[in-house]
Formats: C-alpha cells, structure tokens, sequence
C-alpha cells in the first residue's frame, strides 16, 4: 500500500482518472450505509431512500487510514434527526479514522450529489479540481483532496467553515449506531475504543456520556450478530 499524503495529483490527471478513493469518516463507514449510497435504499435509522449511482457496481477495494484533520458534529441532517459529522477542512494535530472506498469517478460524484441532495455534480468535475475555493449547495459542499494511493487520488468531501459555536442538535441515536459499526467492524476498534474516539469529537458531549456510547456500541454490534 503506497499512501502519499503531501503528494496531490495534478489537476490534469484528475481529470482523466478512472477510479479515485473516497474517503469516508461519518457513517459512511459502515459499508452497509454506504452501499445505499451506490446501490440505492433506506440505511437502517435513516428516513430517506438513496437512489444509488448510475453504476451499481460494488468498490473494488475498502481500506482504512487516518488522517490529521479532526471530525466534528454540527448542522443538522433531517434523514437522520440530529447533527452529522464533518472534517475541520485545515489540517490539525488531532486525526479522525477514515474507511477508503476505491469507486470510480462517476461514482463518487454520484454519492456526493446524492449527500448534497443535488441531481448531479459531474458538470463541477473542472471546476472543483481546479479551483480550491470552489463550493457546491449543500452541507458537504466542499470537495478536499487529501492525497494518493496506489496512483489514484484520495477524495473526501465536508462543509467549507467550521461553525465557532457548537451544534444545538446531537447526533441522533441511530447514526452513532452506524458509525460505530463503522469504527468497530472497518477501523477495528473495541467498543470502549469506539465509544472514547466518538466522546472526543466536539458535538457529543455533554448530550452522550462513556457508559452511553459504550452501550450504543454493544448494541450495535448485537444486531450485527
């Protein structure tokens, strides 16, 4: 595995890539949520039906890496009825774990519009690569290349500001569930793990306590069994 996160690929390369990696860090880490995204259907806790991508082709690959960029809760989403996780766009010392899905390109920018809520993105291919500053409508309006991979570029997406004042919402029972399925069953954490690497993120505390998030992560993974 050949990760490259200082080296960028070059705009013109991008543009004529097959395949990139997305990198996921909310509860697209469970892949059971994030094949909704490709194949269509309701993610369990979820109230909204994706369509899924024009391509229902599984990823080739699924691979997990951290990166220095911190996760946080804020805004809210209503297919889940509390606040969604984001990346702090600016590098940080903090880290979050992210689960990389090698999809193609066309891909990718299917489940960026289907997180936007946007019929399609592909028109804003040109625009995104090339132009740093540039934002789609929506909460994950801003596309960030974090590095490479094995020669194919490493995408993820987020909102482009950090609020300064923490979310009034918390995130919603059923979508910690799904990323602790996520940390636990892709990053390999324990459940206590899970739990403390979730209680550090700004936005859960002080709505969730350890032994709260410690006994969403059991039930998580109950249900799995």
């Amino acid at each position: 595995m050949d990760v490259k996160e200082e080296t960028i690929m070059k705009s013109d390369d991008i543009l004529k890539t097959t395949h990139v990696w997305y990198a996921s860090y909310g509860s697209n880490m469970n892949p059971e949520r994030f094949y909704c995204y490709i194949q269509g259907g309701k993610p369990e806790g979820s109230t909204k039906t994706e369509k899924g991508c024009r391509d229902h082709t599984l990823p080739v690959e699924v691979r997990t890496l951290s990166f220095p960029y911190e996760a946080y809760f804020a805004h809210y989403a209503d297919r889940w009825g509390g606040a969604p996780v984001f990346i702090d766009p600016n590098k940080g010392d903090k880290h979050s774990f992210f689960v990389c899905y090698l999809v193609t390109m066309e891909q990718y920018l299917d489940v960026m519009a289907q997180e936007n809520g946007l019929l399609e993105v592909e028109s804003e291919l040109s625009r995104l690569v090339n132009d740093q500053t540039a934002l789609l409508k929506g909460l994950y309006g801003k596309m960030m290349n974090v590095g490479t991979m094995d020669g194919f570029p490493i995408f993820t997406f987020t909102n482009p500001k950090r609020p300064e004042v923490e979310s009034e919402f918390p995130p919603a029972i059923p979508y910690l569930k799904t990323i602790l399925k996520g940390l636990m069953n892709q990053c390999g954490l324990l459940e206590e793990e899970a739990a403390d690497y979730l209680l550090s993120l700004e936005g859960v505390s002080p709505a969730y306590t350890r032994s709260e998030l410690i006994e969403l992560a059991v039930d998580a993974q109950e249900k799995i069994k």
